[in-house]
């Protein structure tokens, strides 16, 4: 029997030597005090031979810079609050030899308790984490290159988007009085109705761009609010008017009974789809009519909208290509039609981001019908309230009409052409300052009823002169001050809110909103600290 036992255990002490021979990572057994008890044959990949191990304490083979990291790792094994599961660390051994490599190994230690359930003794499992250090290294890096590119593409963009925007500007703005002086000869009136729509084209381009490179960085926010279903089919369809009457269209708006008359849902984005779909429409049809349906499913609360031609149509076997981006139905399309292939792409990526999607059908010769879906709660019964929203819950209206409007911009055809407007509309009050210090020196002298302010001047910007204004003048601290600028991005706008600025008129200016933030703000005063009752009623 003690034969048998002595067999049986040198052939457990065999199985157990020819494992840790062959082990691949490092094992130590480790005193209390750091020392190696035991060394596996697997250090020699670290240049060693077990016995130049032991006796030695872990410190020793450790990298200076990282013999705190071991320690702490010891500590945690022999602590009195020593854990009951694996600790783990990492740190850097160096190769044996003068001109010794820098290891990472990652430390897995198991304590070994006495009777009294005291940790007297630990083994260590170390493997060779190098490489994957170094892979971390290099995703760090190239996530760093990624953000910093993309960063750079963002800012790019923006000065692209400013330094387009900013002659668009006088372009349309100067074309379009143009287009209305008296007397005008019909040919030249002609020229300036193709200059106009040729400014008004590349503004078209410039505005894909950016929505594209925010939806695929994932920057863009929807801005949900009640709108009345009909009334909006029919104002974007309103804007198409005179293209579907300049070709002898017709264009109908069909509205299920079933529909709530109110939804909510991001108006500017729905409006963005549908008036893609419709310009699309309108330049694939030669004749006959072009429908608008809405349809609404009440079960999961989604607009549906089909939008059909009787035009070309598309083949199917490009319909399915016409949602990626830079993509058109075929060459020739894109020499007869123009267009950048970004239009439907961001259709698509916007009706997904609203909880939606879209889908065409068509075939040649037999018309397109494009469909598109959202997610559009029906509204409550203040949607009236909601959709009207006049100036902030500061703000307090006074009687007084607008008269006094300072006009900040450097950039003298931009005041040219705002004089130009105000004239047209019977506003002669009109001052201009060409920078920020000569609107705060202007602020500091008069009250005004409202503050145009231009966003990127040379020297100081229109943000730190709206937020001088407001510190500075108590003429006007109470002013009304409108962002106006080809600055159009999310972030301006949010940065000009924070600058003090109450509203944001986006370049190249459209008369319209212009004059339809004008009047929004036309005689209203902004609450200011002083003016608080300090009682709090």
């Amino acid at each position: 029997e003690a034969r048998l036992r002595e067999e049986a255990l040198m052939e457990s002490e065999a199985r157990i030597r020819m494992l840790t021979d062959h082990v691949t990572d490092m094992i130590l057994w480790i005193t209390e005090g750091g020392r190696i008890l035991y060394a596996s044959p697997s250090v020699q990949a670290l240049g060693f031979e077990p016995e130049d191990l032991l006796g030695h304490r872990l410190s020793s083979f450790v990298e200076p810079a990282d013999v705190g990291a071991a320690q702490q790792l010891l500590h945690q094994v022999f602590g009195d609050k020593a854990p009951d599961g694996e600790v783990t660390g990492e740190f850097r051994f160096r190769t044996r030899g003068a001109a010794g490599r820098e290891v990472w190994m990652e430390g897995l230690a198991s304590s070994v308790r006495d009777p009294r359930a005291l940790t007297r003794s630990a083994v260590f499992n170390f493997r060779d984490v190098t490489r994957r250090r170094e892979l971390e290294a290099d995703l760090r890096l190239a996530k760093a290159r990624a953000e910093a590119a993309a960063q750079a593409k963002s800012e790019f963009l923006a000065n692209m988007s400013h330094e387009v925007r900013t002659p668009l500007t006088g372009v349309i703005g100067f074309s379009t009085l143009l287009s209305e002086t008296p007397d005008l000869p019909a040919q030249a009136h002609h020229y300036i109705r193709k200059v106009i729509a040729s400014g008004e084209a590349l503004l078209t381009v410039v505005n894909d761009i950016l929505d594209f490179s925010k939806l695929e960085a994932g920057q863009l926010e929807l801005d949900p609010a009640p709108f009345p279903l009909r009334g909006f089919l029919e104002d974007v369809a309103g804007l198409f008017s005179a293209q579907v009457e300049a070709r002898g269209l017709r264009l109908e708006i069909e509205v299920a009974e079933d529909a709530p008359q109110h939804l909510m849902a991001d108006r500017a984005r729905l409006q963005q789809v549908l008036a893609n779909l419709l310009s699309n429409a309108i330049k694939f049809t030669e004749k006959g009519v072009i429908r608008i349906q809405a349809r609404y499913d009440q079960v999961q609360q989604k607009l549906e909208v089909a939008v059909s031609d009787s035009g070309v149509g598309i083949h199917p076997d490009a319909a399915g290509r016409l949602f990626q981006r830079f993509t058109q139905a075929d060459g020739s399309i894109s020499r007869r039609y123009g267009g950048t292939g970004l239009g439907l792409s961001i259709c698509r990526q916007l009706t997904e981001l609203m909880g939606g999607g879209i889908e065409v059908i068509s075939a040649p010769g037999a018309g397109s019908t494009f469909t598109f879906t959202i997610l559009a709660p029906p509204a409550d019964a203040a949607v009236d309230a909601a959709m009207n929203p006049e100036v902030s819950p500061t703000a307090v209206a006074m009687a007084d009409e607008m008269s006094r409007i300072l006009v900040v911009d450097d950039l003298e055809a931009n005041r040219e052409l705002l004089r130009a407007l105000l004239l047209a509309a019977g506003q002669h009050g009109m001052e201009e300052a060409a920078s920020g210090p000569e609107a705060i020196a202007m602020a500091m002298r008069q009250p005004y009823d409202i503050i145009l302010m231009d966003l990127q001047m040379p020297g100081m910007d229109g943000f730190a002169a709206a937020r001088a204004i407001r510190q500075l003048s108590k003429e006007n601290a109470a002013t009304p001050i409108i962002a106006l600028s080809a600055n159009v991005l999310a972030e301006h706008v949010d940065e000009a809110q924070q600058a003090g600025m109450n509203d944001h008129v986006g370049k190249p200016i459209v008369p319209a909103r212009l004059f339809a933030t004008l009047n929004r703000w036309s005689g209203v005063r902004l609450q200011t600290p002083a003016d608080a009752d300090p009682r709090g009623a």
